[in-house]
Protein backbone atom coordinates (compact mmCIF):
# COMPACT_ATOMS: atom_id res chain seq x y z
CA UNK A 1 0.00 0.00 0.00
CA UNK A 2 1.43 3.61 -1.05
CA UNK A 3 1.59 6.37 1.48
CA UNK A 4 -1.38 8.03 0.15
CA UNK A 5 -3.54 4.85 0.56
CA UNK A 6 -1.91 4.59 4.45
CA UNK A 7 -2.84 8.38 5.17
CA UNK A 8 -6.50 7.51 3.52
CA UNK A 9 -7.07 4.29 5.72
CA UNK A 10 -5.47 6.13 9.01
CA UNK A 11 -8.09 9.11 8.22
CA UNK A 12 -11.04 6.82 7.89
CA UNK A 13 -9.94 5.05 11.34
CA UNK A 14 -9.72 8.14 13.08
CA UNK A 15 -13.36 9.14 11.75
CA UNK A 16 -15.11 5.81 12.07
CA UNK A 17 -15.48 6.93 16.57
CA UNK A 18 -17.17 10.65 15.01
CA UNK A 19 -20.88 11.11 15.47
CA UNK A 20 -21.54 7.85 17.54
CA UNK A 21 -23.61 8.75 20.70
CA UNK A 22 -25.22 6.97 23.41
CA UNK A 23 -29.28 6.51 22.23
CA UNK A 24 -29.96 6.43 26.14
CA UNK A 25 -28.81 10.23 26.34
CA UNK A 26 -30.79 12.79 26.16
CA UNK A 27 -31.24 14.58 23.66
CA UNK A 28 -32.47 18.36 24.92
CA UNK A 29 -30.94 20.54 27.61
CA UNK A 30 -31.80 19.90 31.04
CA UNK A 31 -33.82 16.95 30.22
CA UNK A 32 -33.52 13.25 32.29
CA UNK A 33 -35.16 10.19 30.55
CA UNK A 34 -37.02 8.01 32.50
CA UNK A 35 -35.93 4.71 31.82
CA UNK A 36 -35.58 0.91 33.06
CA UNK A 37 -35.22 1.36 36.36
CA UNK A 38 -32.73 4.06 35.87
CA UNK A 39 -32.89 8.55 35.65
CA UNK A 40 -30.74 9.15 32.57
CA UNK A 41 -29.00 11.57 34.13
CA UNK A 42 -29.21 10.65 37.19
CA UNK A 43 -27.33 13.70 38.54
CA UNK A 44 -27.93 16.77 36.84
CA UNK A 45 -26.06 20.02 37.54
CA UNK A 46 -28.51 23.58 36.60
CA UNK A 47 -28.92 27.16 37.40
CA UNK A 48 -31.55 28.87 39.89
CA UNK A 49 -34.34 29.35 37.13
CA UNK A 50 -33.88 26.36 35.29
CA UNK A 51 -37.03 23.98 33.85
CA UNK A 52 -36.02 20.45 34.24
CA UNK A 53 -37.84 18.07 31.75
CA UNK A 54 -38.55 14.66 32.89
CA UNK A 55 -39.44 12.20 29.55
CA UNK A 56 -40.56 8.76 30.58
CA UNK A 57 -39.17 6.04 27.66
CA UNK A 58 -39.84 2.58 29.36
CA UNK A 59 -42.00 0.69 32.34
CA UNK A 60 -44.13 2.35 34.95
CA UNK A 61 -42.58 4.88 36.94
CA UNK A 62 -43.38 7.81 39.43
CA UNK A 63 -41.19 10.69 40.16
CA UNK A 64 -40.93 11.46 44.30
CA UNK A 65 -38.91 14.45 45.54
CA UNK A 66 -37.88 14.23 48.68
CA UNK A 67 -39.47 17.79 49.26
CA UNK A 68 -43.05 16.71 48.38
CA UNK A 69 -42.86 19.92 45.89
CA UNK A 70 -43.32 18.31 41.83
CA UNK A 71 -44.16 14.78 42.72
CA UNK A 72 -45.77 12.85 39.35
CA UNK A 73 -47.93 10.14 40.18
CA UNK A 74 -46.69 6.40 38.48
CA UNK A 75 -47.21 6.52 34.44
CA UNK A 76 -45.50 4.56 31.43
CA UNK A 77 -45.45 7.72 28.94
CA UNK A 78 -45.25 11.40 28.17
CA UNK A 79 -43.28 14.20 29.88
CA UNK A 80 -43.56 16.14 32.80
CA UNK A 81 -41.14 19.80 34.07
CA UNK A 82 -40.30 21.18 37.31
CA UNK A 83 -38.83 24.75 38.02
CA UNK A 84 -35.89 25.29 40.20
CA UNK A 85 -35.86 28.71 41.18
CA UNK A 86 -33.46 28.49 44.19
CA UNK A 87 -30.16 26.90 45.37
CA UNK A 88 -29.95 23.67 46.67
CA UNK A 89 -29.87 19.93 45.88
CA UNK A 90 -32.79 18.10 44.92
CA UNK A 91 -32.92 14.28 45.69
CA UNK A 92 -35.78 12.15 44.05
CA UNK A 93 -36.64 8.57 43.05
CA UNK A 94 -38.87 6.40 41.97
CA UNK A 95 -41.05 4.90 45.08
CA UNK A 96 -41.87 1.76 42.60
CA UNK A 97 -38.00 0.41 42.50
CA UNK A 98 -36.64 2.37 45.07
CA UNK A 99 -37.31 2.34 48.87
CA UNK A 100 -34.82 5.56 49.64
CA UNK A 101 -33.45 8.46 47.99
CA UNK A 102 -29.83 7.26 47.91
CA UNK A 103 -30.65 3.18 46.52
CA UNK A 104 -31.97 2.07 43.66
CA UNK A 105 -33.92 4.04 41.10
CA UNK A 106 -32.37 7.58 42.10
CA UNK A 107 -31.66 10.88 40.99
CA UNK A 108 -30.71 14.79 42.03
CA UNK A 109 -30.64 18.40 40.55
CA UNK A 110 -28.70 20.42 41.87
CA UNK A 111 -29.26 24.08 41.70
CA UNK A 112 -26.10 26.67 42.31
Amino acid sequence: MGRAGLIWVLGVAALAGCGESDPTAPTEPNTVLVTTNQFTPSQLSVTPGTTVTWRWQSGEHDLTFEDGVGNVAAKSSGSSTRNFGTSGSFRYRCVIHSSSYTVGMVGSVQVQ
